[in-house]
């Protein structure tokens, strides 16, 4: 991952052939000591791993997908969880034959390039688990 533009209070990231995003955007918030953020992204991968939360089973119910896939689109934030960045991730990724698919973003393999444009928060948000639902909910 490379910082092509920084200031205050944004950064624009490209992420490189082979590399993974969500891992990636640990990392970065971790060794620029950043507080939180909010992020959109585009670019192309060649594998994905997403999901949908399941409210029944209070379960992430995964899928792979290997193969090349446009990212039409990346949102998201960079929260705190238990004193680790909390990267919320969905997206829209999009096959050759320009059907669509996305949810909840796990993993994502950059084969071409991803473009995060991300946006500083000068606060630190935390995430707290909210039973009921059994997910970690941003907290005020």
């Amino acid at each position: 991952m490379k910082i092509i533009y920084e200031d205050d209070q944004k950064s624009i990231l490209r992420f490189d052939r082979g590399e993974e995003v969500v891992s990636g955007l640990i990392k970065h918030t971790e060794s620029v000591d950043l507080q939180s953020a909010t992020f959109s992204g585009l670019g192309a991968c060649d594998f994905a791993e997403l999901s949908y939360y399941d409210f029944d089973t209070q379960e992430y119910k995964k899928k792979e997908f290997a193969e090349d896939l446009e990212i039409v689109n990346l949102s998201g934030n960079i929260s705190w969880f238990n004193s680790f960045p909390a990267i919320h991730l969905h997206g829209t990724l999009t096959r050759k034959d320009f059907s669509a698919i996305g949810g909840h973003i796990f993993r994502l393999l950059v084969s071409g390039t991803c473009e995060i444009h991300l946006q500083k928060i000068g606060d630190t948000i935390e995430r707290k688990n909210d039973e009921q639902s059994g997910l970690n909910l941003l907290s005020d």
